[in-house]
């Protein structure tokens, strides 16, 4: 029996990279949609992947990728802006045109990696949000998963805050620290996105994705101390401070921190009482503790 191809944007991401590997201990063919011409080789599946290298951003290309595709699951995202990167393009045009070639192609199932950052009045989540909704619009069976702030070993999050630690003795707190997050393990969104290709409740359906606890930013910075063993000290910045500090941080060519995410972090970034969860999807969510020994040091 032939196997369904799963077509993956994004797919050597962070969390590309996390659905890759789970689609194909599920028996998935995998196609990785990339601009990369090396394509990395990580984990015990990768050498089975099918790499398509080209400019998915061209309706041409994306006729031919997506024209066996049974599924496709969109990682493809920012966390902040660039000369050549735009939230608009990344987050609302480009996953407009995937869904609406998806859908001509005869496509099953889509899955969109979206974010908790939708309730937020930052331009990254106006941009996740209005994504959505073009996906929508064309495909109108898609899956939405809204994970929190997402860990595991190549996280962005945990590794930065880890290595500004190691040589910084004071670390701030935007905000105050009061900012709740729900941190959700990489390889949970992974499983969540393969199990909604299946779950015929998971058609037109949005999961918001979080782990088992809920943290405000200084408690996750105690808990990264807790498994580093280090002690610094924890400043409280003021938002207007927090802003100010952004606008600096902003004008590195990678920047630590942004204006937009110190809006983002103005709002609370959990899984809301009504909403459907992991568990929805047959899936428990992973402990923060169990994961973060094993890649911070």
């Amino acid at each position: 029996m032939e196997k369904k191809n799963i077509v993956i944007f994004g797919g050597t991401g962070f969390v590309g990279t996390a659905v890759a590997h789970e689609a194909a201990a599920a028996g998935y063919k995998v196609t990785i949609v990339t601009r990369q011409h090396t394509p990395p080789e990580k984990g015990p599946y990768a050498d089975s992947f099918d790499y398509k290298i080209c400019e998915y951003d061209k309706r041409d290309n994306l006729e031919v990728v997506l024209e066996d595709a049974f599924a496709v699951v969109n990682c493809i995202g920012i966390l902040y802006e660039t000369k050549n990167a735009k939230f608009d393009d990344v987050h609302l045009q480009l996953p407009h045109t995937i869904a609406k070639v998806a859908a001509e192609k005869g496509v099953q199932r889509f899955v969109q990696v979206s974010s908790l950052g939708v309730y937020a009045t930052s331009d990254y989540g106006k941009s996740k949000k209005q994504g959505e909704m073009a996906i929508r619009k064309e495909f109108p069976t898609a899956t939405m998963l809204r994970p929190s702030v997402i860990f595991g070993k190549d996280d962005e999050f945990f590794n930065m805050f880890n290595k500004l630690s190691k040589f910084l003795p004071v670390l701030p707190l935007i905000g105050g620290g009061k900012t709740v997050l729900q941190p959700v393990y990489v390889h949970d969104v992974a499983k969540a996105a393969i199990a909604a290709l299946t779950d015929p409740k998971a058609q037109g359906a949005v999961y918001e994705l979080g782990g088992p606890e809920k943290l405000t930013f200084k408690q996750i910075y105690q808990r990264m101390f807790k498994h580093t063993g280090r002690k610094r000290i924890l400043m409280p910045l003021p938002w207007a401070i927090s802003y100010v500090q952004a606008r600096l941080f902003g004008l590195m060519p990678k920047p630590l921190l942004t204006v937009d995410q110190v809006k983002s972090l103005e709002v609370d970034n959990v899984v809301t009482a009504e909403a459907k969860t992991l568990t929805d999807l047959g899936l428990h969510p992973t402990p923060l503790d169990e994961i973060l020994p094993q890649y911070l040091s």
